[in-house]
């Protein structure tokens, strides 16, 4: 989110990342990618297949521009593929299918499977409906989807990726995240919040 710490630890540390992963666009998900491209040209920014078909904010969709002219690459991604952020480390695209139209901006986002040698993280955005997701899905880490929100088939998808860790991205807010019963079943399931 903009104004958020990333910036800021990036400068600090004096990195620059090479690829930014841009999950869909809500301000929350994408806000603090403005303040990273003004210290840096990202080489490469990946985005789902479905972000061309989407009411995208203008913020946001001037910013990409901007990149593309100072030599930044934009890469679509749908479930299947892989990006290789390094010799052991590898993100595997979960979802949008190709051809995704999402009724809904927290629908299209991308889900990806990061593996690191032995582990791997699980991180599905906001997605509000999760689709069958046929890659395997068992993971250590797994980023709760939006927040923490409880939703059909939630359950199904903690015992498929049985996660040592739930990591929830969450602050003060008035829709009850984390929900409760999201926190009982991940502690019934055995997950470390």
């Amino acid at each position: 989110e903009a104004g958020g710490p990333v910036a800021g630890y990036l400068a600090y540390r004096g990195l620059a990342p090479r690829a930014v992963f841009l999950t869909h666009p809500h301000a929350d998900h994408y806000g603090g990618y403005a303040e990273v491209a003004a210290l840096c040209r990202v080489e490469t920014i990946y985005l789902p297949e479905c972000w061309p078909r989407l009411t995208v904010p203008a913020d946001i969709a001037s910013s990409l521009q901007s990149a593309q002219a100072r030599g930044s690459r934009v890469v679509y991604l749908k479930a299947g593929d892989e990006v290789r952020l390094s010799e052991r480390v590898v993100a595997r695209v979960l979802y949008p299918p190709e051809g995704a139209n999402p009724a809904n901006l927290n629908d299209a986002s991308l889900a990806l499977r990061i593996e690191y040698g032995a582990g791997s993280a699980l991180l599905a955005g906001d997605l509000q409906t999760l689709p069958p997701l046929t890659l395997d899905l068992d993971c250590d880490v797994m980023k709760a989807s939006h927040h923490g929100e409880d939703r059909a088939g939630g359950e199904l998808l903690l015992r498929a990726a049985s996660p040592s860790a739930l990591v929830i991205s969450v602050g003060r807010n008035g829709y009850g995240h984390p929900a409760e019963a999201l926190l009982a079943r991940a502690e019934r399931l055995g997950a470390q919040i």
